[in-house]
């Protein structure tokens, strides 16, 4: 079913399932950061590349101080945010507020509270402008000078530019709760999808000799999601207006659905041997010829949704998980504790949610002589 955005739509469903034109305000329901996001963010966080592999770095070697002599345990849901929420916002705001970790605390406290149908905002959204207000100020006429400041703009750049010229938008607050609701977005996803590619490594260290060997982390990382997805629902949608599929159903204005994944993904029809967890499934199958990949809009995958209203930062955030995965696995050795499980007592198994709380073991390799 395609139907397009004055029909159906994303942001409807997440503002009546989070209430956010009452908490981060109906502001962030216009898409203007989307814009900024889909425009510019996968483009200049290519030219980040190396920025970005400097913070991971940096990022591990505060948080990580794991040795190569002794196995040391990690709560693995505190360095997934820790380290995504510093290596993001690299990206986001630049190298200065990354590094704060006042900063850090702002939208990384709306976490947990978002289950709660975003309610709080208020302290974060005064926490953020102290941040943000001095850039905003400090910010050139046109985001291409900061090539003068020796840096590449980053989205809240180009947010600001976007909004001058707009009485309304370009105010201290209307940008505030734009970075807000963007940094939140981009640190609550990515870091759940590395917190499950990291559980998984763990659960299946078979493969770490052949990922260091011949990287596959794009289809480790597809069928980590696959058999523990974040939500067993995906792409949901809300009807702005009447509509009548064409075996007759009628859907009514305000009805909210969304694609049932896990069904996809328990489906032999769909996935070979679909219960067993094959880390080079993906890419066994763009061996043989077929077009799927972490980024792409495949029926099949649904991480990052699809057509039209799909996830804009799905590529920097694809980047990013590799990016990570990659340093994990060329600098650290990586297992399970002798017992993984929930907080319910359930072993963590295949098409189980990855449980929030938990260990993992790590040890920084040792380097050759």
């Amino acid at each position: 079913m395609k139907l397009s955005s004055s029909v159906v739509s994303s942001s409807d469903f997440h503002d009546k399932l989070f209430h956010l034109r009452h908490s981060i305000g109906k502001i962030v329901l216009d898409h203007q950061h989307t814009a900024a996001v889909a425009q510019r963010f996968t483009r200049d966080a290519a030219a980040n590349i190396l920025a970005l592999r400097d913070e991971a770095e940096a990022t591990m070697n505060d948080i990580i101080r794991a040795d190569s002599d002794d196995w040391k345990a990690y709560d693995i849901m505190n360095i997934c945010g820790q380290i995504v929420g510093r290596v993001t916002a690299r990206m986001v705001v630049g190298e200065t507020l990354c590094r704060n970790p006042k900063f850090l605390m702002v939208p990384s406290v709306l976490w947990p509270i978002a289950r709660y149908a975003m309610k709080g905002t208020k302290p974060s959204i005064a926490a953020m402008r102290e941040f943000v207000e001095p850039i905003i100020k400090e910010s050139p006429i046109c985001p291409f000078l900061t090539a003068f400041l020796r840096r590449l703009p980053t989205p809240l750049d180009w947010l600001i530019n976007l909004a001058k010229g707009d009485e309304k938008e370009y105010t201290i607050d209307s940008l505030t709760r734009r970075v807000l609701f963007l940094t939140f977005s981009s640190l609550s996803t990515t870091a759940t999808q590395f917190r499950i590619a990291l559980y998984n490594l763990a659960a299946y260290p078979e493969y770490i000799p052949l990922l260091r060997k011949r990287p596959r982390i794009s289809s480790w990382k597809m069928e980590s999601h696959r058999t523990s997805p974040t939500s067993r629902i995906n792409v949901p949608r809300m009807m702005l207006q009447d509509y009548t599929l064409r075996d007759g159903t009628f859907l009514p204005r305000g009805t909210a659905y969304a694609h049932w994944a896990e069904g996809i993904n328990t489906d032999d029809n769909v996935f070979e041997n679909a219960l067993q967890f094959d880390g080079l499934r993906f890419y066994n199958m763009t061996q043989n010829g077929e077009r799927v990949g972490l980024t792409s809009l495949d029926p099949r995958f649904l991480l990052f949704g699809i057509g039209r209203q799909a996830c804009p930062g799905r590529f920097f955030a694809s980047m990013e998980m590799k990016l990570l995965l990659a340093y994990i696995l060329l600098n650290f050795d990586i297992k399970a504790p002798p017992v993984q499980s929930d907080a319910s007592g359930q072993k963590l198994t295949i098409f189980n949610t990855v449980p929030a709380q938990g260990q993992i073991l790590l040890r920084r390799r040792k380097v050759p002589e």
